[in-house]
């Protein structure tokens, strides 16, 4: 049983190694396309989902797999979250020179494959660090993700996928974002590690509570920051 846990755990770091090569890989394509626009977002997420997807069914990785589900009750919560920031805030804008994405309220059709696309890597890598350290697992977690959350936005602003304005910024991106972010990315870490455990009501229940902290601190970062 645990020469197939570990066979499986090589498996799972060659998936998201190669996931994530190839991001690297057509980010620099993409970056030479004058045309690049939501198209470019959506096929690159997309794609990258799939990877994880067939992943996860064909050898069963049933942690995986309830990762997957974890990340898509938060792209319900980005509904809302999008709400906020782009009519409510009018901080976040899709719609570019170069770019009219078809939404859905106000969240562009890439947005609904963004999530395990952006965040499977966090959640792995904050998932061991956890198991290891602990609270400062957490922390180092909540680090990484306030040093990549200002690259994302840049690139994405290179891309032609989304801007920030109307706020307080960092480079390009705002500072109660980048605030939000990384605890966030604290809170993806710890429920990647917590969803080692069986059961799909405790997907549902954690996937829920994160979801509404994510609301809960992007407003809170905004009024104090």
């Amino acid at each position: 049983m645990l020469s197939a846990e570990a066979g499986l755990h090589s498996v799972r770091a060659r998936v998201v190694g190669a996931a994530l090569v190839t991001t690297l890989a057509a980010i620099l394509i993409f970056l030479q396309l004058a045309e690049s626009d939501w198209r470019t977002a959506f096929i690159l997420f997309l794609c990258k989902d799939l990877i994880y997807v067939v992943y996860a069914l064909r050898c069963r990785d049933s942690w995986m797999q309830r990762i997957l589900l974890f990340l898509a009750i938060l792209t319900a919560f980005n509904l809302v979250e999008d709400w906020l920031l782009v009519a409510h805030l009018q901080v976040t804008h899709y719609n570019l020179p170069e770019s009219h994405p078809p939404t859905l309220w106000h969240t562009p059709i890439f947005g609904f494959v963004a999530w395990p696309a952006m965040t499977m890597e966090l959640a792995i890598l904050g998932a061991w660090l956890v198991s290891r350290l602990r609270w400062l697992g957490v922390l180092a977690v909540c680090g990484l993700g306030m040093m990549s959350i200002p690259i994302y936005d840049e690139l994405a602003l290179g891309l032609h996928w989304w801007r920030y304005d109307s706020a307080r910024l960092f480079l390009h991106t705002p500072c109660f974002v980048i605030a939000a972010e990384s605890l966030l990315a604290g809170a993806i870490g710890w429920s990647a590690f917590a969803l080692r455990k069986d059961g799909y009501l405790r997907v549902l229940r954690i996937g829920v509570t994160v979801g509404i902290y994510l609301l809960a601190i992007t407003w809170l970062s905004y009024r104090f920051l």
